[in-house]
């Protein structure tokens, strides 16, 4: 049966690779950034320590994944997680042939996607075009395990595991150390 496409950006999958509290902060989004963030979108650091949703895949380092909804151009407070060690479970953004099982060790990014008013749920997703590079936004950690997720030939929507891999927390590291 084929994995259903539901974009949903990032979630915590509820644990750390190193053990211990998932990391979390409260930021405020300013009343000027036209991008309203979603729940579950990966966000960036802009000036004067506010949050935004505007990034650029592979070259924005990622300074968590939002909890919670902001409306666009309006000050929003947010709970964002943090920690770069935290796992989180996203979904590829291939119709057939996503991300395949010799691919859940590669790095990856997220794609900057907007969300949907109506849910206020993020609309990223994990890029299925994965390689070595270690600039890119996430390390793959493996395949989410769920009884509706499959992984192979001609299957798309894979859900993963993965790692922030281009933390802001951590910029001058990749995820894993590779």
């Amino acid at each position: 049966m084929p994995n259903n496409d539901f974009p949903h950006g990032l979630r915590l999958v509820g644990r750390s690779i190193h053990g211990g509290e998932i990391e979390v902060a409260h930021l405020t989004k300013a009343v000027g950034d036209s991008a309203a963030i979603f729940q579950g979108d990966c966000v960036a650091m802009a000036t004067n320590g506010v949050i935004t949703a505007t990034r650029t895949p592979g070259t924005t380092l990622i300074a968590g994944v939002a909890l919670n909804f902001g409306a666009a151009d309006t000050e929003t407070e947010h709970v964002v997680s943090t920690g770069p060690s935290v796992v989180y479970e996203g979904q590829d953004d291939e119709d057939v042939n996503g991300i395949q099982a010799d691919e859940l060790h590669m790095k990856t990014n997220i794609t900057a996607t907007t969300g949907d008013l109506a849910t206020q749920l993020s609309k990223q997703e994990v890029d299925a075009d994965v390689n070595t590079t270690g600039t890119l936004d996430a390390q793959l950690l493996g395949l989410y395990k769920a009884a509706n997720n499959e992984i192979g030939a001609g299957i798309g929507h894979v859900r993963v595991e993965l790692l922030i891999n281009k933390s802001y927390y951590n910029p001058g590291a990749t995820a894993l150390g590779t």
